[in-house]
């Protein structure tokens, strides 16, 4: 389909067949159902400011942190 919007664009289709190969083969990657492992990192705490070693990406606040009264009260 993407060949035949060029070509009526008044590109030449072999002209584009390597980008749009290239964008294919991406989107492949996108889709495959590959589980990704949580990457352990080093973060600033949002509450502390203090470093500490995330264990993935949605961990934002230090276990010390975490473990006061008032994270814990919400």
């Amino acid at each position: 389909m993407a060949a035949v919007l060029c070509n009526d664009s008044g590109y030449r289709p072999d002209a584009i067949r390597p980008i749009w190969c290239a964008m294919e083969d991406d989107l492949d990657l996108l889709t495959e159902d590959k589980p990704v492992a949580p990457q352990a990192k080093e973060r600033r705490c949002l509450v502390c400011q203090d470093k500490f070693l995330s264990a993935w990406s949605g961990e934002r606040v230090c276990k010390r942190c975490r473990q006061t009264s008032h994270w814990r009260s919400g």
